[in-house]
Protein backbone atom coordinates (compact mmCIF):
# COMPACT_ATOMS: atom_id res chain seq x y z
CA UNK A 1 0.00 0.00 0.00
CA UNK A 2 1.77 3.50 -1.16
CA UNK A 3 2.43 5.56 2.12
CA UNK A 4 0.23 8.11 1.32
CA UNK A 5 -2.78 5.74 1.14
CA UNK A 6 -1.48 4.44 4.36
CA UNK A 7 -1.22 7.73 6.17
CA UNK A 8 -5.00 8.73 4.56
CA UNK A 9 -6.24 5.59 5.79
CA UNK A 10 -4.76 5.82 9.61
CA UNK A 11 -6.30 9.11 9.84
CA UNK A 12 -10.03 7.97 9.19
CA UNK A 13 -9.21 5.23 11.76
CA UNK A 14 -8.02 7.55 14.88
CA UNK A 15 -10.86 9.31 16.97
CA UNK A 16 -10.57 11.44 19.36
CA UNK A 17 -9.94 10.81 22.81
CA UNK A 18 -9.96 7.13 21.79
CA UNK A 19 -6.94 4.89 22.23
CA UNK A 20 -5.97 2.73 18.98
CA UNK A 21 -3.00 0.27 19.09
CA UNK A 22 -0.06 0.85 16.41
CA UNK A 23 -0.28 -3.13 16.67
CA UNK A 24 -4.55 -2.76 15.72
CA UNK A 25 -3.94 -0.38 13.20
CA UNK A 26 -1.66 -2.29 11.20
CA UNK A 27 -3.47 -5.11 11.32
CA UNK A 28 -6.45 -3.79 10.07
CA UNK A 29 -4.81 -2.27 7.14
CA UNK A 30 -2.80 -4.84 6.80
CA UNK A 31 0.59 -2.84 6.50
CA UNK A 32 3.54 -3.29 9.46
CA UNK A 33 3.17 -1.55 12.81
CA UNK A 34 6.48 0.65 10.93
CA UNK A 35 4.36 1.76 8.32
CA UNK A 36 1.55 3.13 11.36
CA UNK A 37 4.36 5.04 13.06
CA UNK A 38 6.02 6.78 10.19
CA UNK A 39 1.82 7.59 9.22
CA UNK A 40 1.64 9.10 12.77
CA UNK A 41 4.49 10.98 12.57
CA UNK A 42 3.53 12.41 9.12
CA UNK A 43 0.15 13.49 10.24
CA UNK A 44 1.51 15.58 13.22
CA UNK A 45 4.20 16.99 10.84
CA UNK A 46 1.03 17.97 9.26
CA UNK A 47 -0.31 20.02 12.23
CA UNK A 48 -2.58 17.66 13.24
CA UNK A 49 -2.81 17.12 17.44
CA UNK A 50 -1.77 13.21 17.73
CA UNK A 51 -1.22 12.02 20.59
CA UNK A 52 0.99 8.79 21.71
CA UNK A 53 1.08 6.78 24.94
CA UNK A 54 0.77 3.24 26.19
CA UNK A 55 -2.75 2.83 24.26
CA UNK A 56 -1.27 3.54 21.16
CA UNK A 57 -1.91 7.15 19.18
CA UNK A 58 -4.99 9.20 19.12
CA UNK A 59 -6.10 12.59 18.48
CA UNK A 60 -6.26 15.20 21.65
CA UNK A 61 -9.62 15.08 22.93
CA UNK A 62 -11.10 18.82 21.91
CA UNK A 63 -9.52 17.88 18.32
CA UNK A 64 -12.20 20.03 15.68
CA UNK A 65 -12.82 16.93 13.69
CA UNK A 66 -15.92 15.13 12.16
CA UNK A 67 -18.06 17.96 11.79
CA UNK A 68 -20.58 17.71 9.10
CA UNK A 69 -19.98 20.69 6.31
CA UNK A 70 -16.28 21.40 8.07
CA UNK A 71 -13.26 20.28 6.13
CA UNK A 72 -10.59 19.61 8.61
CA UNK A 73 -6.89 19.84 7.65
CA UNK A 74 -3.78 19.77 9.32
CA UNK A 75 -1.98 22.98 7.51
CA UNK A 76 -2.90 25.50 5.02
CA UNK A 77 -1.22 28.86 3.87
CA UNK A 78 -4.79 30.39 4.50
CA UNK A 79 -8.27 28.84 5.50
CA UNK A 80 -9.43 31.85 3.36
CA UNK A 81 -7.72 31.24 0.34
CA UNK A 82 -9.02 27.51 0.38
CA UNK A 83 -12.62 29.13 1.18
CA UNK A 84 -12.83 30.60 -1.30
CA UNK A 85 -11.86 28.47 -3.48
CA UNK A 86 -14.95 26.27 -2.65
CA UNK A 87 -17.04 28.84 -3.02
CA UNK A 88 -16.12 29.80 -6.47
CA UNK A 89 -16.63 25.99 -7.11
CA UNK A 90 -20.34 26.45 -6.33
CA UNK A 91 -19.92 25.25 -2.50
CA UNK A 92 -23.11 25.31 -0.53
CA UNK A 93 -23.90 27.75 2.63
CA UNK A 94 -21.86 27.19 5.63
CA UNK A 95 -19.13 25.13 4.08
CA UNK A 96 -16.18 26.31 5.91
CA UNK A 97 -12.45 24.83 5.99
CA UNK A 98 -10.20 24.42 9.77
CA UNK A 99 -7.34 24.19 9.90
CA UNK A 100 -4.89 22.96 12.56
CA UNK A 101 -1.99 25.79 11.41
CA UNK A 102 -1.68 28.39 8.69
CA UNK A 103 1.51 29.36 7.35
CA UNK A 104 0.13 32.82 6.18
CA UNK A 105 -2.80 33.22 8.06
CA UNK A 106 -4.62 37.21 7.77
CA UNK A 107 -6.23 39.85 9.86
CA UNK A 108 -7.79 42.72 9.25
CA UNK A 109 -6.35 45.25 6.80
CA UNK A 110 -3.30 42.66 5.79
CA UNK A 111 -1.73 41.63 9.17
CA UNK A 112 -0.86 38.59 9.73
CA UNK A 113 -2.51 36.27 12.09
CA UNK A 114 -0.79 33.99 14.67
CA UNK A 115 -1.82 30.70 13.86
CA UNK A 116 0.53 27.58 15.46
CA UNK A 117 -0.55 24.12 15.91
CA UNK A 118 -3.45 22.84 18.11
CA UNK A 119 -3.40 26.36 20.00
CA UNK A 120 -7.22 27.89 18.89
CA UNK A 121 -9.84 27.57 15.68
CA UNK A 122 -8.83 28.72 12.52
CA UNK A 123 -12.36 29.19 9.95
CA UNK A 124 -13.32 30.43 7.04
CA UNK A 125 -16.59 30.47 5.99
CA UNK A 126 -18.84 30.55 2.83
CA UNK A 127 -22.23 32.31 3.09
CA UNK A 128 -24.16 33.44 0.05
CA UNK A 129 -26.46 36.46 1.77
CA UNK A 130 -28.97 37.39 -0.41
CA UNK A 131 -29.02 41.18 0.81
CA UNK A 132 -28.69 44.52 0.12
CA UNK A 133 -24.71 45.06 -0.46
CA UNK A 134 -25.13 47.81 2.08
CA UNK A 135 -26.46 45.78 4.43
CA UNK A 136 -22.98 42.77 4.07
CA UNK A 137 -20.88 45.58 6.45
CA UNK A 138 -23.12 43.97 9.23
CA UNK A 139 -21.85 40.70 9.38
CA UNK A 140 -18.96 40.91 11.06
CA UNK A 141 -20.52 42.43 13.55
CA UNK A 142 -23.75 39.15 13.92
CA UNK A 143 -20.24 37.36 13.74
CA UNK A 144 -18.39 38.59 16.64
CA UNK A 145 -21.50 39.01 18.84
CA UNK A 146 -22.31 35.21 18.14
CA UNK A 147 -18.76 34.33 19.08
CA UNK A 148 -19.43 36.19 22.48
CA UNK A 149 -22.47 33.98 23.16
CA UNK A 150 -21.01 31.11 22.14
CA UNK A 151 -18.20 31.91 24.09
CA UNK A 152 -20.04 32.77 27.19
CA UNK A 153 -22.11 29.90 27.01
CA UNK A 154 -20.05 27.16 27.15
CA UNK A 155 -17.20 28.52 29.73
CA UNK A 156 -18.84 31.59 31.18
CA UNK A 157 -16.69 34.14 30.21
CA UNK A 158 -17.94 36.90 27.87
CA UNK A 159 -15.24 38.62 27.28
CA UNK A 160 -15.75 42.65 25.79
CA UNK A 161 -17.17 43.03 21.99
CA UNK A 162 -15.66 45.97 20.45
CA UNK A 163 -16.57 47.45 17.41
CA UNK A 164 -16.58 46.16 14.97
CA UNK A 165 -15.68 42.62 15.47
CA UNK A 166 -13.19 42.16 17.65
CA UNK A 167 -13.21 40.08 21.10
CA UNK A 168 -11.45 41.70 23.87
CA UNK A 169 -9.89 40.30 27.31
CA UNK A 170 -10.39 42.31 30.13
CA UNK A 171 -7.21 43.61 30.21
CA UNK A 172 -7.82 44.77 26.21
CA UNK A 173 -5.75 42.08 24.50
CA UNK A 174 -7.43 40.23 21.84
CA UNK A 175 -8.72 37.15 22.11
CA UNK A 176 -10.29 36.62 18.75
CA UNK A 177 -11.48 38.23 15.55
CA UNK A 178 -13.38 38.20 12.32
CA UNK A 179 -12.79 39.11 8.94
CA UNK A 180 -14.97 39.42 5.46
CA UNK A 181 -14.02 39.38 1.83
CA UNK A 182 -16.24 39.32 -0.34
CA UNK A 183 -16.71 38.34 -4.74
CA UNK A 184 -19.33 40.66 -5.92
CA UNK A 185 -20.67 40.48 -9.56
CA UNK A 186 -23.83 42.79 -11.23
CA UNK A 187 -23.88 44.34 -8.59
CA UNK A 188 -24.89 41.80 -6.11
CA UNK A 189 -22.93 39.36 -3.29
CA UNK A 190 -21.71 36.42 -5.34
CA UNK A 191 -20.53 34.84 -1.69
CA UNK A 192 -18.86 36.25 1.25
CA UNK A 193 -16.10 34.49 3.29
CA UNK A 194 -16.09 34.88 6.44
CA UNK A 195 -12.67 34.34 8.69
CA UNK A 196 -13.15 33.33 11.87
CA UNK A 197 -9.89 33.05 14.10
CA UNK A 198 -9.80 32.23 18.08
CA UNK A 199 -6.70 32.17 20.40
CA UNK A 200 -7.51 29.29 22.71
CA UNK A 201 -4.83 28.09 24.00
CA UNK A 202 -1.75 29.69 25.61
CA UNK A 203 1.11 30.15 23.54
CA UNK A 204 4.49 32.82 23.18
CA UNK A 205 2.25 35.63 21.73
CA UNK A 206 4.97 37.91 19.66
CA UNK A 207 4.37 41.46 21.88
CA UNK A 208 3.30 43.56 19.15
CA UNK A 209 0.46 41.49 19.15
CA UNK A 210 -1.40 42.55 21.98
CA UNK A 211 -3.22 38.77 22.11
CA UNK A 212 -4.16 36.65 24.86
CA UNK A 213 -6.15 33.00 24.95
CA UNK A 214 -9.37 31.98 26.17
CA UNK A 215 -7.38 29.43 28.54
CA UNK A 216 -5.60 32.76 30.58
CA UNK A 217 -9.35 32.70 31.92
CA UNK A 218 -11.17 29.90 31.56
CA UNK A 219 -9.66 26.96 32.02
CA UNK A 220 -10.13 23.27 29.81
CA UNK A 221 -12.14 25.00 26.58
CA UNK A 222 -12.76 22.14 24.31
CA UNK A 223 -12.55 23.67 20.98
CA UNK A 224 -14.51 20.91 19.19
CA UNK A 225 -17.71 22.06 21.48
CA UNK A 226 -16.56 25.77 21.36
CA UNK A 227 -16.43 25.36 17.24
CA UNK A 228 -19.95 22.97 17.64
CA UNK A 229 -21.59 26.20 19.64
CA UNK A 230 -20.38 28.98 17.37
CA UNK A 231 -22.04 27.28 14.16
CA UNK A 232 -24.94 26.61 15.64
CA UNK A 233 -25.43 30.58 17.14
CA UNK A 234 -24.18 31.52 13.70
CA UNK A 235 -26.74 29.25 12.06
CA UNK A 236 -29.73 30.58 14.19
CA UNK A 237 -28.80 34.33 13.94
CA UNK A 238 -27.77 34.40 10.37
CA UNK A 239 -31.37 33.28 9.48
CA UNK A 240 -32.54 36.14 11.56
CA UNK A 241 -30.01 38.61 9.41
CA UNK A 242 -31.36 37.08 6.31
CA UNK A 243 -34.83 38.03 7.37
CA UNK A 244 -34.01 41.34 8.32
CA UNK A 245 -30.54 42.89 8.37
CA UNK A 246 -30.70 45.20 11.18
CA UNK A 247 -31.14 42.37 13.84
CA UNK A 248 -27.16 42.31 13.59
CA UNK A 249 -27.31 46.10 15.16
CA UNK A 250 -29.29 44.82 17.68
CA UNK A 251 -27.80 41.42 18.71
CA UNK A 252 -24.43 43.83 18.79
CA UNK A 253 -26.09 46.75 20.65
CA UNK A 254 -27.47 44.55 23.12
CA UNK A 255 -23.65 42.92 23.96
CA UNK A 256 -21.05 45.38 23.29
CA UNK A 257 -18.56 47.05 25.22
CA UNK A 258 -17.90 49.96 23.14
CA UNK A 259 -20.29 52.45 22.89
CA UNK A 260 -20.29 54.91 25.35
CA UNK A 261 -16.19 54.47 25.90
CA UNK A 262 -13.79 56.70 25.02
CA UNK A 263 -11.70 55.21 22.02
CA UNK A 264 -9.18 56.10 19.51
CA UNK A 265 -10.08 55.79 15.98
CA UNK A 266 -6.63 55.04 14.04
CA UNK A 267 -7.48 55.67 10.41
CA UNK A 268 -5.61 53.66 7.22
CA UNK A 269 -3.14 56.82 6.71
CA UNK A 270 -2.07 56.60 9.96
CA UNK A 271 -3.62 59.62 11.31
CA UNK A 272 -5.55 59.03 14.53
CA UNK A 273 -7.67 61.43 16.84
CA UNK A 274 -9.80 60.92 20.20
CA UNK A 275 -13.80 60.70 21.00
CA UNK A 276 -16.24 58.86 22.35
CA UNK A 277 -18.37 55.96 20.38
CA UNK A 278 -22.14 56.91 20.92
CA UNK A 279 -23.47 54.50 18.23
CA UNK A 280 -23.12 52.35 15.21
CA UNK A 281 -25.25 53.69 11.76
CA UNK A 282 -27.83 51.50 9.82
CA UNK A 283 -24.48 50.06 7.78
CA UNK A 284 -22.45 49.28 10.19
CA UNK A 285 -20.06 52.65 10.73
CA UNK A 286 -19.40 53.80 13.86
CA UNK A 287 -20.12 56.84 15.30
CA UNK A 288 -17.82 59.05 16.98
CA UNK A 289 -18.24 62.15 18.48
CA UNK A 290 -14.75 63.98 18.76
CA UNK A 291 -13.27 65.79 21.61
CA UNK A 292 -14.51 69.11 19.42
CA UNK A 293 -18.02 68.00 19.87
CA UNK A 294 -18.18 66.75 15.85
CA UNK A 295 -19.72 63.59 15.17
CA UNK A 296 -17.62 61.44 12.90
CA UNK A 297 -18.56 58.23 11.00
CA UNK A 298 -16.10 55.42 11.15
CA UNK A 299 -15.88 52.91 8.24
CA UNK A 300 -12.20 52.05 8.10
CA UNK A 301 -9.52 51.63 10.02
CA UNK A 302 -9.14 50.68 13.59
CA UNK A 303 -10.87 51.66 17.09
CA UNK A 304 -9.40 51.06 20.31
CA UNK A 305 -10.91 51.49 23.71
CA UNK A 306 -9.21 54.13 26.18
CA UNK A 307 -9.17 53.79 29.73
CA UNK A 308 -9.61 57.06 31.89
Amino acid sequence: MPDLEVTQKVMALLEPGVWRSGEALAAQLGVSRVSVWKAVQKLRAQGYPLESGAGGYRFEVDAPLGIEGVTYLGSVGSTMDQARNLARGDAPEFSAVLSERQSAGRGRRGRVWQSPAGSGLYLSLVLRPDVPLSSLGLLPLLVGACLQRAIDAQTGFAGVLKWSNDLLAPDGRKLAGVLLESEIEDGAAKFVVLGIGINVRVQDFPLDLNAAALEEFTPNVNRKALLENILTELRVQYERFLESPSSALELWRSQNGTLGRAVRVLLPDSSSWDGTAVEVASDGGLQVQTLSGELKTVFAGDVSLRHT
